[in-house]
């Protein structure tokens, strides 16, 4: 699960550190939810160890299906969330962050995510 953080019009990117099976990529925050969790409670609690920060989860955007370098099959669903309170304190997952205006995100986001781009502009039009 990831979470698009939107706030004063501009999305939270983070960048995977150097060695990651994923290294240097820019991508939203979130992981995989624990047995018993929700998808919103996982997602929260997700990008609060992240990125410290509070968010409300608007709407689900996008669902991906592939297999990770590891060769596991994954089944990712992306969501929308607005940004309540906090300020970015990183994980050790991630080695910078950046506050992206949502009509330059197709310039930022790894190809993994292109398909929530067109959805999340029009998404963040109407809130």
């Amino acid at each position: 699960m990831k979470g698009y953080v939107i706030k004063d019009g501009k999305v939270l990117l983070l960048k995977r550190i150097a060695g990651d099976m994923y290294s240097g990529i820019w991508e939203p925050a979130g992981g995989k939810i624990s047995p018993g969790e929700t998808l919103e409670d996982g997602l929260r609690r997700e990008i609060k160890e992240e990125t410290g920060l509070d968010v409300q989860i608007v709407a689900p955007l996008c669902v991906h299906h592939f297999t990770d370098r590891k060769g596991e099959k994954v089944h990712m669903i992306t969501f929308v969330c607005l940004w309540k309170a906090g300020d970015v304190r990183l994980s050790e997952e991630h080695s910078e962050f950046r506050w992206i205006p949502l009509k330059n995100l197709p310039d930022w986001i790894h190809s993994a995510y292109s398909r929530d781009v067109n959805p999340l502009l029009k998404l963040s039009d109407q809130m």
